[in-house]
C-alpha cells in the first residue's frame, strides 16, 4: 500500500491547511481564556470552558495528523488543564493563565516555524493539572473514538447553524481576479468614451440635418415652378433621405450605446465590490490579539488597565489588518507603559484605580480611522526636549511629537521588554507610511493621548489624483492627500521654500524637480499638501486631471525598487501611469534645497477689475470640496463651499451666486432635497444647479433631474473638462 505521505505536494497541502485551522484554534483559545480572566459573576463560564477545551482538543487531534508532535504535546497539555478547570479539580490563578498564554505562544511560534523549547511549558502544564502520568498520550489522557467523534460532531453542526458555508481560498488567486477586473475596468472607462463620443456624432449629424432643411427650403422656394430643376431637386431630396436615415441610425446607435454603458457601469461596480468583498476581514477577529497585547504588557508593569474595544464589525482588507498588527501592538504597549500611571500615582490625581485604553475604528468612505486612546499621563514633552541635542532647535510641541515617531527617541531610560529602545513609534510610522496613510496626535497633560491613525479600507483598488507635469501624468493615492491649493503665501528659510497655511507650515518643492524632470514655476500653479505617517509637504504641479478609483500593481523584478513609485496603473484609455510613493516624496522634498524661484508672499494676479461669476460647491467630503474649488478657481470662476444643503442655504442668503454644484449624499439635507427646496422659490427656480454623485443608475439620474437640476454628472467618471464644460453651457 501507497503512503500517501510520500507525495511532497499533497503533504504542503496539508500542512497549509493545518495552519489555517490552527490559527483559528488558536483565536477561540485566546478569546475563551480572555473572557474567563476578567469573568464576572454574570459570565457563563462552562460554555467558555467547554469551547476552549473543544478548540484544544481540535488542534491537538490536527497536530497528530500532520504529524507535528510538538504541537500536539503543547495543544494535550492545555486540554488536560482545561479538563482539570471543567471538572472543578483545578482553580486557575493569574499567574496559571500566564503559564497557558505561554502555551499558546508556543504553539503560534512553532507554527512560524521558530526554535521553541517546550520541555519548560510541559513542566508548567504538568503542575498544573498534577496528573500521575507524565505529560503525553497517555491512554488515560485521550479520549475514545467515539468521544472524539461526538465532540467535532458538535463543533461542525455549530458552524453550520451559526454561518454561511465557507471554503479557503489563497489571497493570490483572489488578487489575480482583482487584477482583471481592473483590466475591465478599463474597458468599462473606454466604453463610456465611446458613449460620449457617439454623442458627439448625434450632435453633429442633428445639426448637419437642421441646416440641409433650412438649405432644402430655401432651394424649394427659388426652384418652385421651374421645372427645368426638377432633377436637381430629386437629387437633393434622395440626399436628404439619406441623411435623415443615417441620422435616425445614429440615434439608435446613441440610445443603445447609453443603455450598455449604463448596464455594464453597474455590472462593473457590482464586481469589482463583490471581489473586495472577499478580500474583507471584520476588525473582531483582531480582538483577542488587542486584548493579550494589553494583558501582558499590564501583568509586566503590574498596572490594571482595561482594554475596550469599538467597531469590530468594520471590515478592513486582510493586508490592511496584517500591516497593522505591528502598529497597533507598539502603540498598546507604549500607552500601557508610558500613558497608563501607576496604581499610587493614579490615586493622587483621583483617578480610578484602573486605567482605559479604548481602540475604535470607523469608516469614512475609502479610509479607515483607527484610534487608540489612553486615560493616562500624556506625552511627556518636556522629557523630550530635554532628550534633545543641543543643536536641534524644536519650536512647537507638534514639531515635538513629530520628532517622537523618529528612531532612538525615548524617554525611558531603563531598557525593559516593552520599553526603552526607542523603536516603537518608529516602527508604527514607517508601517503607516507603506500603507499610504497618515498619523494624528493629540495629547493632553495628565489627560491622556488620542493617536489616530487612517489608512485605505483596501489595497486593491486605489482612489488617486491624477496629476500632471508638463506632459507627463502621475497618480497621487487620495488617500495621502489633505488638502488642494493655490501657493499665495510663501517665504524662505534657510534656502528653502516655505508654504503657510493655516498656520501650518509646509515645505514647498516642485514634484517634477523630485521626479528629476526639468520644469518650471508657473503663476498658475497648484500646490498638493500630502502626508505619510506623521510628515507631511507641499508639492507644485502643473494641473489636476482627474479623481478615479484604479487596480495598483506592485512593480516586479528588475524595477521592484524604484524609490519613488509604489506601482502602476492603467488609465481608461489604456496608458500606464506611475503610482507615487508619498512616503519617500516627502523623505526626498525634505532633503532637497529648493531651487524653484516662487514669488514671495503671492502668485496671484491682481483681479481687482475682473468681474467672475461666482459658483457654491456644496458637498461634505473636504477632499471633493477642495478638488472641485481648485479646478473651478484656476478656470476663473469665484468658488464658496459648503458642507451639506443647509449650510447653503444661508450662503445663497449672505451673497449672489451664479451656479451651483451639489453632492447628492450628504447629512443634514442632501443634494435632490436642497434642488427640490430652491426650485419651489422664485429665487432661485432658475439657478443652475449641477449634481455630482457616486449614484450612477438610470433611476437616480432621473430622480435628479425631476428634481430639477440642469445637469448631472457621476463621480466614477468625473473628469475635469466635463465640468467646466458642463459648467460653460449653463452660464
Amino acid at each position: 500500500m501507497t503512503n500517501i505521505y510520500d507525495d511532497e505536494q499533497l503533504m504542503q497541502s496539508l500542512l497549509q491547511t493545518f495552519h489555517d485551522e490552527a490559527s483559528d484554534h488558536l483565536m477561540t483559545l485566546n478569546q475563551s481564556l480572555l473572557k474567563l480572566e476578567r469573568a464576572t459573576p454574570d459570565t457563563n463560564c462552562d460554555d467558555l470552558i467547554q469551547l476552549a477545551f473543544r478548540a484544544a482538543h481540535s488542534l491537538k487531534g490536527a497536530a497528530r495528523a500532520v504529524g507535528i508532535e510538538p504541537i500536539q504535546l503543547v495543544a494535550h497539555s492545555i486540554e488536560d488543564v482545561l479538563k482539570g478547570v471543567r471538572d472543578g479539580a483545578v482553580s486557575l490563578t493569574a499567574s496559571d493563565y500566564d503559564a497557558l498564554y505561554d502555551g499558546l505562544d508556543a504553539v503560534q511560534g512553532l507554527l512560524n516555524d521558530e526554535a521553541i523549547e517546550i520541555d519548560p511549558i510541559l513542566s508548567r502544564m504538568q503542575i498544573l493539572f498534577a496528573t500521575e502520568s507524565p505529560v503525553g498520550l497517555s491512554s488515560k489522557s485521550i479520549d475514545s473514538p467515539a468521544m472524539l467523534q461526538k465532540e467535532e460532531t458538535a463543533t461542525v453542526t455549530k458552524s453550520s447553524n451559526d454561518s454561511d458555508e465557507t471554503i479557503r481560498v489563497a489571497l493570490s488567486k483572489i488578487d489575480t481576479i482583482m487584477a482583471e477586473v481592473g483590466e475591465l475596468a478599463i474597458s468599462q472607462r473606454n466604453s463610456e468614451y465611446r458613449k460620449t463620443q457617439a454623442r458627439s456624432l448625434q450632435r453633429q449629424t442633428d445639426y448637419l440635418s437642421r441646416k440641409w432643411q433650412t438649405l432644402w427650403d430655401s432651394i424649394r422656394r427659388i426652384n418652385q415652378g421651374n421645372a427645368g430643376h426638377q432633377q436637381l431637386l430629386d437629387m437633393l431630396k434622395s440626399y436628404q433621405d439619406s441623411l435623415f436615415l443615417l441620422l435616425e441610425d445614429i440615434n439608435d446607435y446613441t440610445r443603445v450605446s447609453q443603455r450598455d454603458s449604463t448596464r455594464l457601469n453597474m455590472i462593473m461596480s457590482h464586481l469589482q465590490d463583490d471581489v473586495r468583498r472577499i478580500r474583507m476581514i471584520p476588525f473582531r477577529t483582531q480582538e483577542a490579539y488587542l486584548q493579550r497585547i494589553v494583558r501582558d504588557a499590564a501583568r509586566e508593569e503590574s498596572k490594571q488597565v482595561n482594554l475596550i474595544i469599538e467597531g469590530q464589525d468594520v471590515e478592513l482588507d486582510k493586508k490592511v489588518l496584517e500591516l497593522l498588527k505591528d502598529p497597533l501592538l507598539h502603540l498598546l504597549r507604549n500607552a500601557v507603559s508610558h500613558g497608563i500611571e501607576t496604581q499610587a500615582d493614579r490615586q493622587k490625581t483621583d483617578k480610578p484605580l484602573e486605567g482605559q485604553i479604548r481602540v475604535s475604528i470607523r469608516q469614512r468612505g475609502n479610509e479607515a480611522h483607527i484610534t487608540v486612546a489612553d486615560d493616562g499621563q500624556g506625552f511627556q514633552l518636556e522629557l523630550l526636549r530635554a532628550n534633545l541635542p543641543k543643536e536641534e532647535q524644536i519650536i512647537s510641541d507638534d514639531e515635538l511629537i513629530n520628532h517622537s515617531f523618529l528612531p532612538g527617541v525615548t524617554t525611558t531610560h531603563e531598557v525593559t521588554s516593552i520599553s526603552g529602545r526607542g523603536i516603537g513609534l518608529d516602527v508604527v510610522r514607517q508601517q503607516i507610511e507603506s500603507l499610504q496613510g497618515r498619523i494624528r496626535v493629540d495629547t493632553n497633560e495628565s489627560m491622556g493621548t488620542t493617536i489616530e491613525l487612517i489608512v485605505p479600507v483596501s489595497l486593491a483598488m486605489t482612489r488617486v489624483l491624477v496629476a500632471r507635469i508638463g506632459d507627463l501624468y502621475y497618480a497621487l493615492p487620495l488617500a495621502s492627500v489633505e488638502k488642494i491649493i493655490r501657493p499665495d503665501n510663501i517665504f524662505f528659510v534657510e534656502g528653502r521654500t516655505m508654504l503657510r497655511d493655516e498656520q501650518q507650515s509646509y515645505v514647498l518643492v516642485s514634484l517634477g524637480n523630485i521626479l528629476g524632470h526639468a520644469t518650471h514655476v508657473k503663476d498658475n500653479t497648484i500646490v498638493v499638501i500630502v502626508t505619510a505617517g506623521n510628515q507631511s509637504a507641499a508639492l507644485a504641479i502643473d494641473d489636476i486631471v482627474t479623481e478615479q478609483e484604479m487596480a495598483v500593481k506592485s512593480f516586479s523584478a528588475p524595477i521592484r525598487y524604484l524609490r519613488h513609485l509604489s506601482g502602476a496603473a492603467l488609465l481608461g484609455n489604456g496608458d500606464p501611469i506611475g503610482v507615487l510613493n508619498v512616503g519617500a516624496v516627502i523623505k526626498s522634498a525634505h532633503q532637497m534645497k529648493s531651487s524653484e524661484q516662487f514669488k514671495q508672499n503671492t502668485l496671484v494676479e491682481d483681479e481687482t477689475d475682473v468681474v467672475m461669476e461666482h459658483i457654491l460647491v456644496v458637498d461634505d467630503s473636504i477632499t471633493t470640496r477642495t478638488l472641485e474649488k481648485n479646478i473651478l478657481e484656476a478656470a476663473g470662476y469665484t468658488v464658496t463651499t459648503a458642507i451639506d444643503g443647509v449650510e447653503a442655504l444661508k450662503t445663497l442668503k449672505r451673497q449672489p451666486i451664479d451656479l451651483m454644484v451639489v453632492d447628492v449624499e450628504m447629512p443634514n439635507m442632501d443634494g435632490i432635497s436642497l434642488t427640490k427646496h430652491l426650485r419651489k422659490q422664485d429665487d432661485y427656480q432658475y439657478l443652475p444647479l449641477i449634481l455630482v454623485t457616486s449614484l450612477e443608475s438610470p433611476e437616480d439620474r432621473e430622480r435628479g433631474m425631476v428634481a430639477g437640476a440642469n445637469a448631472y454628472i457621476v463621480k466614477r467618471g468625473f473628469s475635469q473638462s466635463e465640468l467646466l464644460d458642463t459648467i460653460r453651457q449653463l452660464l
